[in-house]
């Protein structure tokens, strides 16, 4: 009831104010073809791109969009694939997760979203299949619509929708990395069908992919002349398997309503196996000589969006949506430490499963008052319940301490939103939008480690965005938006319940959540030059994101272990400068109508008031990534190809005055021909990771008696794709 009380009212006078609307335009409402200076609105924003030349020029807010085109260039068989390629965006592969990064800042200020709407909860960028995705869309500056915790910047990964349109393709492909092989094919197709607007899509993906990493653990202590040094070579086989299936339905119900249908489904297994060997090289016995862990995770998900739009007269629109959604995984895994005589020291196994199940409601009224002025109005009710439980036992021959735990929990997450939205040109040379959005997260959790705990963050979100063409630069125009965003905790982060490193160590700690962590509050500033030139388009912008209440890990050491844990430390500034220009060859290379090419260069700089500088980057902010990429290159009427150079530079970042972490620098190139037999099909060759080096990072940490540091390097190979496409 209280947060039916903290939100009725306000919810109630928004459904009111659209209901009283939908009241007085109905009985007008008419089958006539809109005039052509009209307003068309779209659920997702409120300023549509008004001149398709560019996706920067003439659009109020700002967006760079990934369309059909670019995805299917490189054959790419899911999501986290085609970011990697992205201007602006990385993606880390950390611990078997795809983590994503804009602005060089991770899945903590990086928000993702799905049609519009938050991912679920532990969504995996390599669960989507290319064939599923209709267009990326990369948002520096949320719109009031959205939610408004992607403090670094917002990535919308649009499905495919019916649009009727008979389109499809099928295609098949063979991967090569060293000795393990990947296969995948997937199809697409949309149409129409007695008056039903349809599209589908279905896709396999089986990855085998392996890793060898070298570790070298030291320690030097600052009271005695001893040195532990250590090196273990670690060996890992993954097997990958997905099925994926998404569509959409849409029919007209008359001449003024509308009712859609939109689904994802995923089923995923993972497995594998992980064999380190540790070699002696100074100091005492390692804990474990040698190791076996095995592991196999299953995830699936489904879920649907049910859709009505009513349309209305003045081109004004009234929709509602309801959207179901539950994932489960279960995870078993099982460890096996030796000693340096090949004794069996620990045998551990644990268990777990989780479960999440969401539901979202959410209303929308858009009213266009003229050719020059619109209005967006909405709610977004989400309620995501959690059920989770870990059950790890130690079987330990020689008299090890086990660690048997049978731990669960429970979490309720209430995400509520009113926002309302506008945008007009009070000029021929200006546009302007505003938006207001009020949300809040409530989080509360239940579990075997005490009493339930409750956290709220709540923020009221002013947007505003004005773009201004300059009168004596003919195609310039200067752009400039303000923002409120924030970043509420998540239930893992606030649920305290610990997760046991299998080797516990400075540099490999446990870790355990914080019931009391707090959101984090972020105003950002965004100032940009644009300018459309004769053959392509050129932006230079820069930003600031002034940030309190970060959120950053500590690392104690508590019952002869080190653990790590989040606390609310201060406040950080963020900044930095970008540049993206493309260049059409069409006018100046005829025979190269289909030929561009990008340069996008990001310089990123933060420092978190609680760490003494310098290198106190914020979230392991990567400082330098830059992109070049030459596409569409004819090389005859039907072979054309293209590569893509992705830099990222070193880093050398604390994340407390005691830790240290350092990275090289990476560069990875990837190159594709596309050959159109027409009578056949199109075959397309990919080659990724070329020319890359192996990757080493170190961490290190100082206490009060040694210091503890920790070097990797890991095995990288190029990957070689061959795909086959036809059209349906």
């Amino acid at each position: 009831m209280g947060w039916w009380a903290s939100v009725g009212g306000p919810l109630l006078a928004v459904i009111l104010v659209c209901g009283q609307a939908f009241a007085l335009e109905q009985p007008e409402a008419e089958d006539s073809p809109p005039p052509e200076d009209a307003v068309q609105l779209d659920r997702v924003q409120v300023a549509g791109n008004r001149s398709q030349t560019s996706s920067l020029i003439h659009a109020t807010t700002s967006r760079t969009t990934l369309d059909r085109e670019a995805i299917e260039r490189f054959g790419d068989t899911n999501l986290s694939e085609i970011l990697n390629r992205a201007p602006g965006v990385s993606v880390e592969h950390a611990n078997g997760r795809d983590v994503i990064r804009m602005r060089g800042l991770g899945e903590a200020y990086t928000q993702v979203l799905i049609n519009g709407q938050p991912a679920p909860p532990n969504f995996s960028l390599s669960s989507i299949s290319a064939a599923a995705v209709d267009r990326v869309e990369i948002i520096r500056v949320p719109t009031a619509d959205m939610s408004a915790q992607g403090i670094g910047g917002t990535i919308n990964i649009v499905l495919s929708k019916a649009s009727g349109r008979r389109d499809g393709v099928f295609r098949l492909g063979i991967s090569k990395q060293a000795r393990w092989v990947g296969k995948a094919a997937d199809a697409r197709f949309s149409g129409k069908w007695n008056g039903w607007l349809l599209s589908f899509s279905l896709s396999g993906d089986r990855t085998d992919r392996g890793r060898s990493l070298s570790i070298q653990e030291d320690v030097v202590r600052y009271d005695e002349a001893l040195r532990s040094s250590f090196l273990t070579q670690r060996e890992t086989d993954v097997y990958d398997d997905t099925l994926s299936a998404s569509g959409s339905v849409q029919r007209a119900l008359g001449s003024a309503d509308e009712l859609s249908l939109e689904f994802l489904a995923v089923e995923r297994d993972i497995s594998g196996i992980s064999n380190d060997r540790t070699k002696l090289l100074s100091g005492p016995e390692p804990e474990y000589s040698a190791s076996k862990l095995s592991f196999k995770t299953s995830r699936s998900e489904y879920g649907g969006t049910l859709g009505w739009t009513k349309y209305l007269s003045g081109y004004a629109e009234f929709g509602l949506d309801l959207t179901l959604r539950q994932s489960t995984r279960t995870s078993d895994a099982r460890f096996i430490g030796f000693d340096i005589g090949e004794v069996l020291v620990r045998d551990r196994v644990v268990d777990s499963f989780t479960r999440d199940r969401e539901v979202q409601f959410n209303g929308t009224y858009s009213l266009p008052f003229q050719s020059a002025l619109a209005l967006d109005m909405g709610w977004q009710l989400e309620r995501d319940a959690r059920q989770d439980r870990r059950i790890q036992n130690d079987v330990t021959p020689t008299g090890l301490e086990p660690f048997d735990l049978d731990e669960s929990y429970d979490s309720t997450v209430l995400r509520t939103a009113l926002y309302a939205q506008s945008e007009w040109e009070p000029t021929a040379r200006t546009s302007i939008y505003a938006g207001l959005r009020w949300e809040q997260v409530r989080t509360r959790t239940l579990g075997d480690f005490g009493e339930r705990t409750t956290n709220t963050a709540a923020v009221l979100s002013p947007i505003l965005q004005a773009v201004h063409g300059i009168e004596d630069d003919d195609g310039g125009q200067i752009r400039l938006a303000v923002s409120r965003s924030f970043k509420p905790p998540q239930p893992e982060e606030l649920t305290p319940r610990r997760f046991l490193a299998n080797i516990n160590s400075p540099t490999s700690p446990d870790t355990e959540g914080n019931p009391s962590l707090q959101a984090e509050l972020a105003w950002g500033l965004d100032l940009a030059y644009e300018r459309l030139l004769a053959s392509g388009d050129l932006s230079v912008s820069a930003y600031s994101r002034w940030i309190d209440n970060v959120i950053v890990d500590q690392l104690f050491f508590r019952d002869q272990r080190w653990i790590l844990t989040p606390f609310n430390v201060g406040s950080a500034h963020v900044t930095g400068l970008e540049i993206d220009w493309t260049y059409r060859f069409e006018e100046v290379w005829p025979s190269q109508p289909d030929a561009h090419f990008r340069l996008s260069l990001g310089r990123n700089w933060s420092s978190v008031s609680h760490i003494q500088g310098p290198n106190d980057y914020l979230d392991r902010q990567q400082p330098v990534v830059a992109t070049v990429e030459l596409v569409g290159l004819s090389l005859s009427p039907s072979i054309a190809a293209g590569m893509n150079f992705k830099y990222e530079s070193s880093r050398a970042v604390k994340s407390s005055n005691e830790r240290l972490f350092r990275d090289q620098s990476t560069r990875k190139v990837d190159l594709y021909v596309t050959w159109d037999a027409s009578n056949i099909g199109t075959f397309r060759l990919a080659a990724k990771n070329l020319f890359m080096s192996n990757s080493a990072s170190r961490t290190s940490f100082k206490s009060e008696s040694a210091i503890f540091s920790q070097r990797q390097i890991v095995d990288t190979n190029p990957t070689l794709r061959l795909t086959f496409e036809v059209p349906l």
